[in-house]
C-alpha cells in the first residue's frame, strides 16, 4: 500500500512531544464495535509513541471511545450506476458468447 508523504512530524499520543524519524513506536489496536452500534465491523486505533514506556502507559489505561461512523447515503448517480452495472455485465457476457460462437463456426468451416 502506498501512502502519501506526510509533511508534519508525528507527535507522541501520550505526551505530545515530536517523535524522531529513527526512534518511534506505533501500536494498532483492533476491537469489535459495541453490540448496540448500528455499524457492523471493527474499530481500529492507531497510536504513535516516543518510547516503549509511553506505549505501555497508554495501553494500561482505558481505550478511547469508538469514533462515530457516518452512514453513507448513496447519491442518484450511485443508484443509476448500480442499476446499469448488472445489465452491462450481462451484455458483455452475451457479446463474448456470440463472438466465441462465431469463431467456432469459422474454425469448423476451415476443415
Amino acid at each position: 500500500m502506498i501512502q502519501e508523504p506526510v509533511d508534519a512530524q508525528p507527535l507522541c499520543d501520550l505526551c505530545g512531544a515530536p517523535v524522531p524519524d529513527d526512534a518511534w513506536l506505533t501500536v494498532e489496536v483492533d476491537r469489535a464495535r459495541p453490540a448496540e452500534s448500528s455499524v457492523v465491523g471493527f474499530d481500529y486505533l492507531n497510536a504513535i509513541f516516543c518510547s516503549q514506556e509511553h506505549a505501555s502507559q497508554w495501553l494500561a489505561g482505558p481505550l478511547p471511545a469508538p469514533e462515530p461512523v457516518a452512514l453513507l447515503t448513496p447519491s442518484r448517480g450511485d443508484r443509476v450506476f448500480d442499476a446499469l452495472l448488472v445489465p452491462g455485465i450481462v451484455l458483455v457476457i452475451a457479446l463474448a458468447l456470440v463472438g466465441l460462437w462465431t469463431v467456432v463456426r469459422w474454425i469448423v468451416t476451415l476443415f
